[in-house]
């Protein structure tokens, strides 16, 4: 609020504006507390003449906002020139903090899923060692070294595990994309937006993948070993 004196102490200056249109950015906290009006009128009502209080720019890349924000600051004249210059990482940083670390979280957490997921991969090659016993024998009898066998068992388990990648990422990026065209409504009286926010990264794919792969591959050792451990004569014994 602008304030002015008087006989009657600080009065207020105030102005009688007629709303034209209303506007959605899907930012509550904008919304609920940011008006538009035109530059002219502006300075009239904060008495500024010709000058302004301020300006903003829009950028294409938003990483890019605090090395454009301190070639701005250079170009007036550096911090001891009475001009400031803040970025959105600045002007919101308690919130974008909470949101990486709330992204850390979560990526630990759909690891800590995916291990879950992998004990069923080792569930699988388990069973399949189980039932090829007789076939693994005769391959140990013509000649196949443990090493071999054990890799029969990593290449599959390894099959599985790229292949349920892939068809993750496929669907996890169509996912994506439907989200992005269609939203996903939020409740603004809970969060401070309208609609779920869509960022599709090719390095958070392509982190996710490796790891979920990784995770995978470590999975079908133990079967593997198992598999390479077992000898043919007690094999084949009771064949």
């Amino acid at each position: 609020p602008t304030v002015s004196s008087s006989p009657f102490g600080l009065v207020p200056r105030f102005r009688r504006f007629a709303v034209t249109a209303t506007y959605r950015s899907g930012l509550i906290e904008y919304e609920i507390g940011l008006a538009y009006t035109d530059i002219q009128s502006a300075q009239r009502f904060f008495q500024l003449g010709e000058s302004i209080s301020g300006f903003e720019v829009r950028v294409g890349q938003i990483e890019d906002a605090p090395k454009i924000a301190r070639s701005i600051l250079d170009a007036l004249g550096g911090a001891g020139s009475g001009f400031f210059v803040q970025d959105w990482t600045e002007t919101n940083k308690p919130l974008w903090d909470a949101i990486a670390l709330e992204k850390r979280v979560y990526f630990i957490v759909l690891l800590l899923i995916i291990v879950m997921a992998s004990f069923s991969i080792i569930t699988t090659l388990v069973m399949i060692v189980l039932e090829k016993r007789g076939d693994i024998a005769v391959l140990r009898t013509l000649g196949a070294t443990s090493g071999s066998i054990s890799n029969i068992f990593r290449i599959q388990g390894a099959v599985i595990g790229g292949l349920g990648v892939v068809l993750g990422l496929i669907f996890g990026f169509v996912g994506s994309i439907a989200l992005k065209k269609y939203g996903f409504p939020l409740n603004e009286k809970v969060f401070q937006m309208s609609e779920l926010p869509v960022e599709i990264d090719p390095v958070n794919f392509f982190l996710v993948g490796l790891s979920a792969f990784v995770i995978c591959f470590l999975a079908t050792l133990y079967p593997a070993r198992r598999a390479s451990a077992l000898h043919p004569t007690d094999l084949l014994r009771h064949e």
